[in-house]
């Protein structure tokens, strides 16, 4: 009467999409993964190689503080030595002021003054034992170490780092990440968006 009923030859017609397989999960999962591959790579490695480049710098500083004070150190014993040895002032006397004892035959010998400061410069590097090795950049710990060894041996600075691939490779990305959930996100029934007739 009030209820429609089908007849025995009618197809019967299912708004309700239909529930996805497995095959649609492996999907969503493979897009998921893939956008995920491309983006971190392009996120970590750039501030990988920042820290990297701080850690150098920051041994070149440690490396330019120690020949400051070195120099500041050397200085201060010439100073110390101008104002209280004797013998050096007497050096000094002779050298700058010309001065000279009657009995004494004074003999010019250019660059021998310079050449001593320099051997005893080096003989004092050599005394404090300066270890004059290049700065070395952080390094992975062990176990990322090995996995990092196991992966082709490709420019990864110049994929994920530089310009203008690591911008290409991050939009690919985030345009997967969104396709996978706009295609599988669920959708409303028919259902659902009908109002129900009273």
């Amino acid at each position: 009467m009030g209820t429609d009923r089908q007849q025995p030859g009618s197809l019967e017609i299912s708004e309700a999409p239909i529930p996805p397989g497995d095959s649609a999960g492996i999907v969503f999962w493979c897009l998921i993964g893939l956008s995920l591959a491309g983006m971190l790579p392009c996120m970590v490695l750039p501030a990988w190689r920042e820290y990297q480049d701080a850690t150098v710098t920051e041994q070149v500083r440690a490396l330019q503080m120690e020949d400051a004070q070195r120099e500041l150190e050397i200085m201060r014993k010439r100073l110390d030595a101008i104002h209280n040895d004797p013998v050096v002032i007497a050096r000094l006397a002779r050298r700058e002021l010309g001065f000279q004892n009657p009995e004494e035959q004074v003999l010019h010998v250019g660059q021998i003054d310079t050449a001593l400061a320099s051997i005893d410069e080096s003989e004092g590097l050599r005394e404090t034992g300066v270890d004059r090795e290049r700065p070395v950049a952080a390094q992975l710990p062990a176990p990322l170490a090995r996995f990092s060894s196991m992966l082709p041996a490709i420019d990864y600075d110049r994929i994920f780092v530089h310009s203008p691939a690591r911008e290409l490779i991050l939009m690919l990305s985030i345009a997967l990440f969104i396709a996978a959930f706009a295609i599988f996100w669920p959708k409303p029934t028919a259902d659902a968006t009908t109002p129900s007739s009273a």
